[in-house]
């Protein structure tokens, strides 16, 4: 089971009578319920990374009908790609569930708009020539539309570019799940970073990581160059 589990309703009147309504999300920080787009300056940096992937790892776990582990990182990966591919390419985001779109999907299972404007975000991105190495036609997104909605609407007000968010996904879902299977074990980060620390490499370093798994020490010794740059002036 999930670790957690949230249920809001708001209390509305209709026809004279006051009632209670399930909705799908409190209002984010700063705006009222209703329908509103988010804005490229609403993006907010992540502020607790973790946190967001595990709550996205429970959602799946609990409400989702796929049970296989690397389906799961694969969807949540798709997810994630499509929300950077609408940062990098589009002038506003097309990355957005709006509350109307996600109570129809409470009360009937399904938002046709919603859904389709996803998916195609979805085929612009397998589609773009940028990331032909990685995307084909086999890749397609069985999430259901409520769990959809759900993680859309918890990355939507978040910026995820100049991070390197996919590392961290990698590390989050394949850690607990592969450990050990298929010869993979990943390096806890503090691990990484000491290492490289200790190593201090410089600017005229040829650095060779061959089975680089996840990049995490080639992204970490890229940080450590840009810092000690930095400090160079």
């Amino acid at each position: 089971n999930g670790s957690d589990a949230t249920l809001t309703w708001k209390r509305v009147k209709a026809d004279g009578t006051w009632r209670w309504k399930k909705i799908g999300f409190l209002p984010h920080f700063g705006f009222q319920d209703g329908d509103y787009i988010p804005k490229k300056k609403d993006l907010e940096n992540i502020k607790d990374l973790r946190g967001l992937f595990e709550s996205i790892n429970s959602a799946i776990w609990v409400n989702s009908n796929i049970k296989n582990k690397k389906e799961i990182f694969l969807q949540f990966i798709y997810v994630l790609f499509t929300k950077l591919y609408d940062e990098k390419y589009n002038t506003e985001p097309q990355f957005y569930i709006l509350d109307s779109e996600y109570e129809k999907i409470v009360e009937t299972g399904d938002c046709k708009g919603f859904v389709d404007r996803f998916l195609g975000l979805f085929k612009e991105l397998t589609t773009n020539p940028s990331f032909r190495d990685i995307f084909d036609d086999t890749d397609k997104i069985s999430l259901e539309p409520y769990l959809l909605g759900e993680i859309v609407y918890k990355l939507q007000y978040l910026k995820i570019t100049g991070t390197d968010i996919k590392g961290e996904a990698f590390q989050m879902f394949l850690s607990p799940y592969y450990r050990g299977e298929n010869d993979q074990y990943l390096t806890p980060e503090p691990v990484i970073k000491m290492i490289v620390e200790i190593i201090r490499p410089s600017i005229k370093d040829v650095i060779i990581d061959p089975a680089c798994g996840t990049g995490r020490f080639l992204t970490n010794t890229i940080s450590f160059l840009r810092d000690d740059l930095e400090r160079a002036g």
